[in-house]
């Protein structure tokens, strides 16, 4: 029995020995397992705030661009650090590669890590269990930039060209530098510009390069064009239909007009304007050809009737244009969008798109 006795206490020691490494062994897995996932979880914040970082100094630095700031000077290394730093939680990460490539308007911008010390690695919580030191993270962002090429929504309104290139070399003009969040000029430094009637818009009136076609159809002035029936024009680029008559466009309201021209809330808007350069046939087949897209600051109008308005402090005292005349007044700016179909040309009458690609 003594035997037996003794022989059974060695199989227990030998069972407990090996639960015993049982147990080590699966803390030991399941230690490796959290560390990993902990690790790995923070690698993933990591990238999400150097990503949130290089998209914020892509897009700053595409918008300076479009803007036409990106000259003799500009730092874009040091712009790109900034907002890679302020998109970081402990405020430190890296620009490693910002690459600013004017001839092709595109800007990419590499966001890395780096700690407070100005170290380049994150380091692991758990690295003494998995082995597994840390690593650099890293993130890239791609922006574009160029003139609108097609596809704006805007007001059933369209400019000819040759009003564009006609006004003087100051503050409205198309070499002009202001931009939508600069303040306005001085009163009486604006643009008016008559319906192509053919009485007052003859410094317009079917220009050579302006008639294509030469059908001596007035290439001056503005028009209206078909609306998709809520006082909105949908363009693209290339023609667009007329809406005849000197009229606002069919189913457009006084108070619609007035939104979209001066902002719901009557301080004054900037919008979004086609301009053409031939006008083809009249009437219910007249058709726009367009030349390119830019940006319009209305403060006053005199479309007849019941539309009419001048913009609460925009320097006007009196409608634009009075009896039958037609008019609209305002400046021509220089004016950027975040998004938008960039066009394949150079020219640019102001408005300018820069865009995330990557």
């Amino acid at each position: 029995m003594s035997r037996l006795g003794t022989a059974l206490r060695r199989a227990v020691n030998r069972e407990e020995g090996v639960t015993t490494l049982f147990v080590a062994v699966a803390i030991i897995g399941l230690l490796s397992m959290a560390s990993l996932v902990v690790d790995f979880g923070r690698i993933y914040v990591e990238r999400r705030e150097l990503q949130n970082g290089a998209t914020a100094a892509a897009l700053a630095i595409g918008e300076d661009c479009a803007r036409n700031l990106c000259g003799a000077g500009y730092d874009e290394t040091a712009i790109a650090d900034d907002y890679v730093d302020r998109n970081a939680i402990d405020g430190a990460a890296n620009p490693k590669f910002v690459n600013l490539d004017l001839g092709a308007s595109e800007v990419t911008v590499t966001a890395a890590t780096e700690d407070t010390s100005g170290g380049h690695i994150l380091d692991a919580l758990f690295g003494n269990i998995t082995g597994f030191a840390g690593t650099e993270v890293g993130a890239s962002a791609k922006v574009i930039w160029g003139p609108l090429g097609s596809k704006i929504a805007t007001i059933p309104l369209i400019i000819s060209e040759c009003e564009w290139n006609r006004t003087d070399p100051g503050w409205p003009s198309a070499g002009s530098t202001l931009y939508n969040d600069s303040p306005l000029p001085p009163d009486g430094d604006y643009a008016i510009i008559t319906f192509h009637d053919g009485n007052t818009t003859e410094t317009c009136n079917a220009n050579p390069g302006h008639d294509e076609d030469e059908n001596g159809i007035l290439s001056g002035g503005f028009g209206w064009l078909d609306t998709n029936g809520d006082c909105e024009a949908l363009v693209y680029e290339g023609i667009v239909d007329a809406d005849p008559g000197a009229s606002p466009s069919t189913g457009c309201s006084a108070s619609e007009l007035q939104d979209l021209l001066f902002g719901t809330d009557n301080m004054g808007t900037i919008v979004y304007i086609p301009y053409f350069y031939d006008l083809w046939d009249v009437g219910a087949n007249g058709q726009y050809e367009i030349a390119d897209y830019g940006a319009f600051y209305t403060i006053g109008y005199n479309f007849g009737g019941q539309y009419k308005e001048i913009l609460p402090g925009g320097g006007l005292t009196d409608l634009p244009c009075s009896g039958d005349e037609r008019c609209i007044a305002g400046y021509f700016l220089n004016s950027v969008a975040p998004d938008g179909e960039i066009g394949d040309g150079t020219d640019s009458h102001g408005l300018m798109v820069f865009k995330l690609v990557g």
